[in-house]
């Protein structure tokens, strides 16, 4: 798990009453080459069980990703695994009509990110 996501595990739910607005979240995808829609929502459950795991093949995947202003790159490299991903690193929420809401940097801290969503909620 990255180590801004670490952070991340269940904290934004601080401060928040459960609601239909706020029961569920949350999107991940890795490599669509290799990655399945069950391992993709077995890595999203590490930060919530509400969360809902992004998977498809590369093109209908690289439609939500250009959609959204989500950079991707995967690089060879000398690592474990062979490569590396390069991608933009931010919390996005984005409405059940798929409008982004909001924008967050990856380590922005969680109290910005609460009273931010509060402001959302309440229109």
């Amino acid at each position: 798990m990255p180590n801004h996501a670490r952070g991340w595990r269940n904290s934004p739910s601080r401060g928040l009453k459960p609601t239909s607005a706020t029961d569920q979240g949350g999107v991940r995808y890795r490599r669509p080459e290799r990655d399945t829609p069950q391992r993709v929502q077995e890595y999203v459950d590490h930060f919530s069980a509400s969360f809902i795991g992004l998977s498809g093949d590369e093109s209908e995947l690289a439609t939500v990703w250009s959609d959204y202003g989500i950079f991707r790159e995967v690089m060879d490299s000398e690592s474990a695994t062979g490569y590396l991903v390069n991608h933009t690193a931010r919390i996005l929420l984005i409405d059940r009509n798929g409008n982004l809401r909001l924008s967050f940097p990856y380590d922005a801290p969680v109290e910005d990110i609460i009273h931010d969503l509060k402001l959302v909620l309440e229109r």
